[in-house]
C-alpha cells in the first residue's frame, strides 16, 4: 500500500475541508454585496430566492423586463461576464425550467441573468461589476415603463 500517498491525501482532505468553510463564508459575503449593490443602484432588480437558502456562489436576477441576451451583451461590453438560464442548461435561449417550476412566467424567466463567483473573486471585483452594470443598464431601465407598453 502507498502509505505516504494515503497519509498525504488525508492531510489534503482535512486542509481542504477547512478551506471550504472559509470559501463558502467568503462567497456569501460577495453574494450579499453584489445583490445589495445591484438593488440599490438600479431600479427593477429582482433577485430570485433571495430569502431562501441557496448556493453561495450564484446570484440569479432579472433587471426589470429586459431580455437576458440584451443585458448580457451590455454587461460584456463593460467587462462583466454572466450567463442566462440555469447552469445545467446554459446553452440555448429557452427560459430556465427551474424558474418556470417556481411559477415565474416565461416572459420574465427569459430575463434571468446568472452571476457566479468563486474563491478567487474579490470585493473589488464585485464593486467593478456593480459599477459596470449600473453604467450599462441604468439607461435601459430608466426607459423600462415605455418598453413594456
Amino acid at each position: 500500500e502507498n502509505t505516504a500517498g494515503i497519509a498525504g491525501f488525508a492531510a489534503a482532505a482535512e486542509e481542504g475541508s477547512q478551506a471550504i468553510a472559509e470559501d463558502i463564508a467568503h462567497m456569501r459575503r460577495l453574494q450579499a454585496r453584489l445583490e445589495a449593490g445591484l438593488m440599490a443602484a438600479l431600479p427593477g432588480v429582482h433577485v430570485y430566492s433571495r430569502a431562501e437558502e441557496r448556493l453561495p456562489n450564484t446570484t440569479c436576477a432579472r433587471f426589470g423586463t429586459l431580455d437576458a441576451e440584451e443585458v448580457l451583451a451590455k454587461l460584456e461590453r463593460h467587462g462583466v461576464i454572466a450567463s442566462s438560464g440555469a447552469a445545467c442548461s446554459a446553452a440555448g435561449t429557452e427560459p430556465s425550467h427551474v424558474l418556470l417550476a417556481m411559477g415565474e412566467p416565461a416572459r420574465l424567466a427569459k430575463c434571468a441573468v446568472r452571476f457566479s463567483t468563486d474563491r478567487f473573486t474579490t470585493h473589488h471585483d464585485i464593486d467593478v461589476a456593480i459599477a459596470a452594470a449600473t453604467l450599462a443598464l441604468a439607461p435601459l431601465l430608466s426607459r423600462e415603463p415605455e418598453r413594456t407598453r
